[in-house]
């Protein structure tokens, strides 16, 4: 009875248990693959062969589809298989090609656009609801088609890199949920009419807009006036806008589900902006760049009691004032101030306790030094914080003037990005962070490596830098160390009590460095990589002070860590 049994259960636990759904279900969960994995079921039997081609979700991307021995680049051209890939697919869904619900198209732009014709026209049926077509590298020449303006059932409409974008005057989406027009260009004599559709989209169920235009065979850059079409949409939880765009209503606007607002070179009244922040009861991330205020305000005010996330970066003034930023958001997380020699000339910023990460790049004259010791002043609760170059010399301005830095008690993580490190600077700004745990130095933006502990500034290694840092991590250096970098390095290993760890990113590949740690290096290099590798193996064999400090390596030209 018992051996009976047994062999039930063995037999139960051999069911087939997929093949007994049924074939929605069975297309349901087909639908959450990438069409790749949706063909590849077609080799498991005959019932399965042609299920995939019933799918009412397409989504093909060339990325997904590139043959190992294809010689095309992708900045260049479209893959030529797959082209020839996108239409046998929807041959052979022809006859459901009418129940398609989602179609999603990512590929470079094609040179034949005779295929895009076809493909839009085969895709773009009754009871589509979600389309997305996305040409990357911005070179297609393709303008959408009219059936596309008349699927009145889409919820989801995103176009990227489009060419001539020409809206039918009968174009109306009633159910529009999510609109994203990224790099679309319009001419300029279609402007009016594709700016009225554009306001009579943005309704009251839009959810998400995201908007980068360009208006073609303009003289001067042509300005979109969607201050009334935002102030309607009453569900708008994420607003994108670039280039072109100005809120000109100056009146308050009220989006009381928004929750993501990002404004790239957008114009717009200071009063305007101020209602849609402080009037959004949920509004957590927040991105100003490059902001133009209309009128006569002189105040911008960014005041938002659940503002988790902020990035500010450049602002002008249409009458050349005075600019002053107030920032009052007590639930801060993350805050990016990105300072430049803008009309910027007071940073009022309120108490932020909940801050944790900071990032400064301040450009600024050595006359405005106070601003920036103002925002570290207000930042004193974070504990990681990341400095740029220009920052890094900024404070060394206000070390040279006598100025006193405020004590940053809460910081662990303290990045600096950096062409050379002057120990002053170093000091200094150590002697602000007594708590400070991991320091980590990172090559400023520019195609040479980071020139690091040169011997023209030399000095002995500060002993609050060995006294309490736990981690040192040094980002950008070239093909191994100089023997000056060398010899600082070993010193730091030799008074660096608390050091647990040393981590250096030098530009050698995954074979250098293997053969490097392994003494069997079967690469040649020249004479002067020679000498820098050999003085990267006398480091990695140095005895350090602290008993537990490791030093790692990470190639920085394929990431991997060794």
């Amino acid at each position: 009875m018992a051996s009976e049994d047994k062999l039930k259960n063995t037999a139960d636990t051999h069911v087939d248990r997929l093949s007994v759904l049924g074939d929605d279900l069975l297309l349901h969960i087909l639908g959450f693959l990438e069409l790749k994995g949706a063909v590849g079921t077609s080799a498991l039997s005959r019932r399965w062969r042609y299920l995939w081609t019933r799918l009412t979700s397409l989504h093909l991307d060339d990325c997904s589809f590139v043959h190992s021995d294809a010689d095309w680049t992708m900045a260049e051209t479209m893959n030529p298989e797959f082209g020839d890939l996108v239409e046998s697919v929807l041959r052979q869904c022809e006859d459901h090609l009418p129940f398609l619900k989602k179609f999603r198209l990512s590929c470079n732009s094609p040179n034949d656009l005779m295929f895009v014709e076809w493909w839009m026209e085969a895709v773009t049926g009754p009871q589509v609801e979600s389309f997305e077509v996305d040409f990357r590298w911005g070179n297609c020449m393709y303008h959408p088609c009219e059936r596309i303006f008349a699927m009145e059932k889409l919820r989801v409409l995103k176009l990227n890199d489009w060419y001539k974008m020409v809206v039918p005057p009968s174009a109306c989406f009633p159910r529009l949920e999510v609109l994203e027009l990224w790099r679309v260009h319009v001419l300029l004599e279609d402007c009016p009419q594709f700016i009225a559709w554009l306001r009579a989209v943005i309704g009251p169920e839009i959810e998400k807009l995201y908007l980068k235009l360009k208006v073609m065979k303009a003289m001067e850059p042509e300005v979109i006036d969607l201050g009334e079409a935002v102030r309607s949409a009453r569900k708008l939880q994420v607003l994108k806008l670039c280039n072109g765009i100005q809120l000109g209503v100056d009146a308050p606007i009220c989006l009381p589900c928004l929750k993501v607002l990002a404004l790239y070179f957008v114009s717009g009244f200071g009063s305007t902006l101020r209602s849609i922040i402080s009037s959004s009861p949920v509004l957590e991330s927040l991105v100003i760049e490059c902001f133009k205020t209309l009128g006569d305000a002189t105040t911008l005010y960014i005041e938002s009691p659940s503002l988790k996330n902020v990035k500010l970066r450049r602002f002008s003034v249409e009458h050349h004032a005075s600019r002053r930023i107030v920032l009052n958001a007590p639930s801060l997380v993350r805050m990016k101030v990105l300072l430049y020699n803008d009309m910027v000339t007071e940073y009022d910023i309120h108490e932020l306790p909940c801050l944790e990460s900071g990032y400064i790049d301040y450009c600024g004259r050595s006359q405005r030094l106070a601003s920036l010791i103002m925002i570290l002043n207000r930042i004193s609760n974070a504990t990681s914080l990341h400095l740029t170059d220009s920052t890094f010399q900024s404070i060394m301005l206000c070390y040279l003037h006598q100025l006193q830095l405020p004590v940053l008690h809460n910081l662990t993580h303290l990045t600096t990005e950096v062409s050379l490190i002057d120990w002053e600077t170093v000091c200094t700004l150590l002697a602000c962070t007594p708590n400070l745990v991991t320091l980590v130095f990172e090559k400023s933006p520019g195609p040479e490596p980071l020139e690091v502990l040169r011997e023209n500034i030399w000095k002995p290694v500060p002993e609050c830098l060995y006294s309490r840092i736990e981690v040192i991590e040094i980002k950008g250096l070239g093909s191994g160390v100089t023997s000056v970098q060398k010899d600082l390095l070993m010193h730091v290993l030799d008074v660096a009590s608390c050091l647990k760890k040393m981590i250096l990113h030098c530009a050698i590949d995954q074979d250098t460095i293997g053969g490097l740690l392994h003494s069997s290096n079967e690469s040649v290099p020249t004479h002067g990589e020679h000498a820098m590798l050999a003085n990267l193996e006398e480091l990695l064999a140095w005895p350090r002070s602290s008993s537990n400090c490791e030093v790692e390596l990470l190639s920085y030209v394929d990431d991997t860590l060794y």
